[in-house]
């Protein structure tokens, strides 16, 4: 019982020691987080409607949670963005609570970081490392540069199950047997459920510490390999209905991405020096020597690979640690906290190979991320799995490999000098997080006037929508989209914007005709596809083609003014 009760004061300690460090990294986005979204307006805002779309659709027994509303007339329209199953829906009170989808970003986001560390930080401890280093690990996992300058895209940040799929892997190593092996296929299928860009580099990972394995003790690796597989196979199976609608919307609109975006996606060796916007605070003089987001104009802002200051620095000492000449210890001198099974010596290789994984990996199918560079070996992957468009996003496996590695160096520390080495990492990890004072995004007010389209049959159009460029006749997302699909959480009506990757072609040519809205010729395009509600962004119309739509709209026989607040009017068509 004391075991247990000081094993789980210990949990929640780690459990608190992350949180507030991803607080302290997202600063002060915890003061706000009912009514802000972070700078990158556009993606948090849809990532917050899937959220919250998620929610819904596990409340109302009669919805597809794959027909999402967006994008109408299409269904299965939940596949063509990741739809964070695995994280909405343990979330799904919040948004049943509140209805409110920024409170519950903003949670998932904060949850997502904490979850990371301290499953790495369990992860240090079951290989008996010190448990000062392991928070350290922890925390540096939580904070690591590249996580915190993604935070906007939470599928990418959504690593937070690797942790615990490596901790079930090196329970597996030990005791080979079905609960091992049931819990490595669970924490896999939960990752991909709940990002297919985090649940990828989870099973990455895994493959990691199964090559390792097979490295370091070939003649007993055989048992443990194979519950990992048959504990995959549970993964894939339970991760299987995945597959289905993915790949039912690629086959009906090929012009939804494809492998070839996996070039303009691949990092260059260049991206592992460099750092994102979001630093500031004391340690910026150091920062100020690496290469910034900015200064890459082909995707910069998302090649930031840097795996932080303090993990370079503590892999230096841990080579010299490694080098050494070694005392042999007086009897009874041992230290406690070695592991007896040589666990360290396997993560330390999964480690290792995390980084020449990821770093493969990230360059994607040709070398220096254009078309013409030498094609690599690694080619055929992005070929065959479209998902996998932008590579350098694997790379986030290198800077998670390097962060075990300095950890396990940190533990290696001598015992007399590990408190005051532990003390000055959790600090500098501390530091290189420090908040730059970057603004919010207030998130769009949703008034009473959107909860007025919840009883109204037939579809809606939200202006103003894409627009289209009068030189080429193509439709151009202007971001608004994102804002229309966030105040639509109020009604969850199906609504004919939304957003992809690139832009679908039905909402291209629907945008195309609605651009003289309310003319005869758009009215009867509305007709076709049964919108029968239009809702005006106010604020958003002046200069756009429907700058005078609700005053010609007000004027149209039949039409009548549903609702109105303050930036946003609603009109029934007729």
């Amino acid at each position: 019982m004391t075991i247990t009760r000081r094993r789980g004061g210990e949990v929640a300690g780690l459990a608190v020691a992350c949180l507030a460090a991803a607080a302290f990294a997202l600063w002060p986005l915890p003061l706000h987080l009912a009514s802000a979204v972070t700078p990158v307006e556009h993606d948090p805002l849809l990532i917050a409607t899937i959220l919250a779309w998620g929610a819904h659709a596990l409340r109302v027994p009669s919805l597809s949670v794959w027909d999402a509303p967006w994008l109408h007339p299409q269904a299965g329209t939940a596949a063509v963005t990741e739809n964070y199953l695995g994280i909405s829906a343990p979330l799904a009170p919040v948004f049943w609570l509140t209805g409110n989808p920024a409170l519950s970003l903003n949670l998932a986001t904060l949850l997502t970081l904490a979850a990371a560390g301290v499953g790495t930080g369990l992860l240090l401890r079951a290989a008996r490392v010190d448990r000062w280093a392991a928070l350290v690990g922890a925390l540096a996992v939580t904070v690591l540069p590249y996580r915190i300058a993604q935070v906007d895209h939470l599928h990418v940040v959504a690593t937070h199950l690797l942790p615990f799929a490596l901790l079930a892997a090196l329970w597996l190593a030990r005791r080979p047997g079905w609960r091992p092996a049931a819990a490595l296929g669970l924490i896999c299928a939960w990752a991909l459920w709940s990002s297919i860009t985090g649940g990828v580099l989870t099973l990455l990972a895994v493959g990691c510490w199964g090559l390792a394995l097979l490295v370091l003790r070939p003649r007993v690796a055989v048992a443990p390999l194979a519950w990992a597989a048959g504990g995959l196979a549970l993964s894939l199976l339970l991760a299987a209905p995945l597959a289905a609608p993915y790949a039912a919307i690629q086959r009906a609109h090929p012009e939804l991405p494809q492998a070839g975006a996996a070039v303009s996606g691949s990092a260059t060796p260049s991206a592992y020096l460099r750092i994102g916007d979001r630093v500031g605070g004391p340690l910026d003089p150091l920062h100020a020597r690496l290469p910034r987001a900015a200064e890459d104009p082909q995707g910069g802002w998302e090649k930031t690979l840097f795996p932080g200051l303090w993990q370079v620095g503590m892999l230096a000492v841990g080579a010299v640690l490694v080098v050494r000449p070694r005392r042999r210890p007086a009897d009874g001198a041992a230290d406690a906290t070695a592991p007896p099974d040589g666990t360290v010596p396997l993560l330390a290789v999964t480690g290792v190979l995390l980084v020449v994984v990821g770093a493969l990996l990230s360059l994607g199918p040709h070398w220096g991320a254009t078309p013409e560079g030498p094609r690599l070996p690694t080619a055929p992957l992005f070929e065959a799995v479209p998902v996998l468009r932008a590579p350098m996003r694997l790379g986030q496996l290198v800077p998670i490999g390097v962060t075990l590695l300095a950890a396990l160096a940190l533990g290696a520390v001598p015992r007399r000098a590990r408190a005051g080495a532990a003390a000055v990492s959790a600090a500098l990890v501390l530091l290189a997080a420090w908040p730059a004072e970057v603004p919010l995004i207030p998130a769009p007010a949703i008034t009473p006037a959107f909860a007025a389209v919840a009883d109204r049959p037939g579809a809606v159009l939200a202006l103003p929508a894409m627009t289209v460029d009068p030189a080429t006749g193509a439709a151009q997302d202007r971001g608004w989209d994102q804002r229309h699909l966030y105040r639509s959480t109020a009604n969850f009506r199906p609504i004919v914007n939304g957003v992809a990757q690139t832009i679908p072609t039905w909402y291209a040519d629907i945008a195309r005709q609605v651009q003289d809205l309310p003319s005869p010729a758009s009215l009867a395009a509305l007709r076709a596809i049964d919108v029968r509600t239009v809702v005006i962004d106010t604020a958003l119309v002046p200069g756009t083609p429907w700058a005078t739509t609700a005053e010609r709209l007000a004027a149209e026989p039949g039409v009548t003014l549903l609702a109105e607040d303050p930036g946003v009017q609603v009109y029934a068509l007729p």
